[in-house]
């Protein structure tokens, strides 16, 4: 059942960490049609590391930290874009760490139970901060007027799939305990 379970987890994990780095790299975060200071922009693309639009004929793009050239971005925004990439990326080093912590406990260190923890732990520790991203995304950087988009979504699944994987380490060490 443990062996099972231990599987699952890093299964379930590996899932976590794959949307997880997607996630971080996808382009859009954010799209839609917007008017940006009486321009009418078809094809906004929002995501963590640059900014693309398509005006008339013309598409254009630049890095998110020069975003102010077409929208008007305060330093709280950009400051909130710096954060959902350093929560993102403590999530992506924490579901690594699982990963390895339930890979030592499956194939090396068979008989401590403690790693078994320390993945669930860590797990759950990855994703509050897929969590905390999404929440500073949604609340701080989001422009009004577009639409969410696949790199919020595969965040939130990130974060869920992180909870459930600590879920199944943390509940196989129970199902295994002895009752004496």
């Amino acid at each position: 059942m443990a062996n099972i379970a231990g599987f699952i987890g890093i299964g379930v994990s590996g899932v976590a960490l794959l949307f997880a780095i997607t996630a971080l790299a996808a382009d859009k975060w954010e799209s839609g049609d917007v008017i940006i200071e009486t321009i009418s922009v078809k094809s906004l693309k929002v995501g963590l590391w640059e900014i693309c639009y398509k005006a008339g004929l013309k598409s254009t793009c630049y890095d998110i930290k020069d975003a102010s050239k077409i929208l008007t971005v305060t330093d709280e925004q950009k400051n909130s874009v710096k954060a959902c990439k350093a929560m993102i990326f403590l999530a992506i080093f924490t579901t690594t760490g699982a990963i390895v912590c339930a890979g030592l406990m499956m194939f090396v260190m068979k008989d401590k139970k403690t790693l078994s923890f320390a993945a669930g732990g860590l797990n759950f520790a990855s994703g509050f901060f897929l969590m905390i991203a999404m929440a500073i995304y949604f609340d701080k950087v989001k422009t009004s007027g577009s639409d969410l988009d696949y790199g919020f979504v595969l965040d939130i699944i990130a974060w869920l799939a992180a909870w459930a994987a600590g879920g199944i380490f943390i509940a196989s060490k129970f199902l295994t305990m002895d009752c004496q």
